[in-house]
Formats: C-alpha cells, structure tokens, sequence
C-alpha cells in the first residue's frame, strides 16, 4: 500500500504541469492527504482527498486513496463508494476493482462484488488476494465450486498466504472429502507464514485426522493442534480440540488444563458446556 501511495504522489509531481488550475490544485490537495496518510493522520487526510475529489472529481488516484482509508477503517459502504469513483474513471485498473469487489462484499453486496473481482482477475489474473477475495464472494453467493476453483488459483500464485489454504480445507471438510482436506492442510502447514494463519492450519489439520478416527489419527491430531498452540498461545480452538482428544485417550492430566482454560477464555457457549 505504502508503495502504491508513493507511485501516486510521484505520478503527481509529473502531472503538475498540466495547465488546468483545479486539476493541480487536486493535485496538490492529493499530495498533501498522502503525506498526512503516510504519518497516521487520517482523519485531516481524508479531508485533503475530499478537496482533492472536489476540485478535480477526475483525479482517481485521490479516490483510490480514499478508499484504503475507509477499508483499513472497515466503513464498507464509503470505501465501496470511494472505489466506484476511481474505477468509474479507470476502470482497466485491477488493483482499483478488487477493493471495490472486497467492499462491496464486506458491505453485503455480493452480486456487485462478484462482478468486481471478477473484472480484477480478468484484468491482472496474477493478483492472488484478487481471487482469494472472489473465492469468498463466490462461497456467499452459493456458489462452492467456483470458490474451491479460486482459492486453489490463489494458494497456487502465492503458498505463503495462509486463508486460500484454510477456506479450501474447511470446505472439503464440509463435503467430507478428509482425504482432500489433508493433502491441502499438510501443503499449507509446509508453506504458509505468519503466525496467526500458520495456528489454524494446523487447527484445521488437527480437524481433518479427527475426521478420519482411529487412535493413531488422534494422535496425529494432537500433534496438530499442539503445533498450533506452540505458534499461537492463545490458539483457544486448538487447546479445546486437543483437550477432547486428550480425553478421548483417557489422559485426564493432560485433558483438564486445555479445557480449563478454553472454559475460562472460549467464546463457543455450547463448547464451553462440553
């Protein structure tokens, strides 16, 4: 993002030779909202790309820019909006179209954002969020085939990112279909950084050998979910699992604390009662 704003300020500069008074008034307005954006300012940021839009209503990169403001904000509905204007004035731009898609999604306008995000992919097929952020769309839309078909492609362009991965094994948990669940999972758990989207991978293929049954896959289970919680402590779902494990196994030692702490922290009414 922050790469994105600078190629913006830096297309700016170039344009401000242009004769026209308010588009490099918008121009300058703009320059300044980046600044203010890049400083954590967003409020008087957002006043400087408002000028900017008004002075000048072509000027897309300032729509743009209004629009991540309102994402990283989660206001949906004027990130959409912000989005549409800067697509309504650019719309071969992938980057500008997929925002607008995940807005429009988040805003609870799935068919739209199907729409969106499908331009996105069109447009630059490379873009891994572009067809994570359609897989979503599609699941929402009833649509779960299309969706396993996009999280594959986005897992495929970047193995590092943990939710295509995640979303892809849930779903065939979901169908049943453990055994394709694993392969995805076990994929993931070798690729995906971070720690947050690391845990539930392994949440998921702890799931996915409970899924399976037998002594030796709760083991494994275990094993799972132990991983998970040694990435992320406060991993409650991982720690619950484990615990039901652990007391289908008889270990009542190692059961109690897990479920000690997930009645104590969990959030699951119905878990919590188990």
């Amino acid at each position: 993002m922050r790469a994105r704003l600078a190629m913006v300020a830096l297309i700016a500069v170039f344009a401000a030779g242009c004769p026209n008074k308010e588009r490099n008034a918008s121009i300058e307005a703009m320059n300044k909202g980046v600044g203010l954006m890049s400083t954590g300012s967003n409020a008087t940021a957002v006043a400087q790309f408002k000028e900017a839009v008004r002075l000048f209503p072509g000027n897309h990169q300032a729509h743009y820019a209004l629009g991540q403001i309102f994402f990283k904000e989660s206001k949906w509905k004027e990130s959409a909006e912000a989005f549409g204007e800067a697509v309504k004035h650019r719309k071969e731009d992938a980057m500008y179209q997929m925002y607008r898609g995940r807005a429009l999604y988040m805003d609870g306008n799935i068919d739209p954002a199907i729409q969106a995000l499908e331009e996105a992919v069109k447009l630059n097929p490379d873009i891994y969020k572009a067809h994570e952020y359609l897989g979503d769309a599609y699941l929402a839309a009833d649509r779960p085939k299309d969706a396993a078909q996009a999280w594959t492609t986005s897992a495929q362009l970047n193995p590092t990112e943990g939710a295509p991965f995640s979303s892809l094994g849930k779903l065939y948990l979901e169908w049943d279909q453990v055994d394709a669940a694993l392969k995805v999972l076990q994929q993931a758990a070798l690729n995906v950084k971070g720690e947050k989207q690391l845990s539930e991978v392994y949440t998921l293929l702890g799931l996915a050998y409970d899924a399976l049954g037998g002594d030796s896959n709760i083991d494994k289970a275990i094993e799972a979910y132990s991983k998970a919680i040694a990435t992320r402590a406060d991993n409650l779902d991982a720690k619950f699992q484990r615990g039901l494990d652990y007391a289908k196994k008889h270990d009542k030692v190692r059961a109690k604390p897990d479920l000690e702490e997930y009645g104590k922290g969990g959030t699951n009414a119905f878990d919590k009662t188990q």
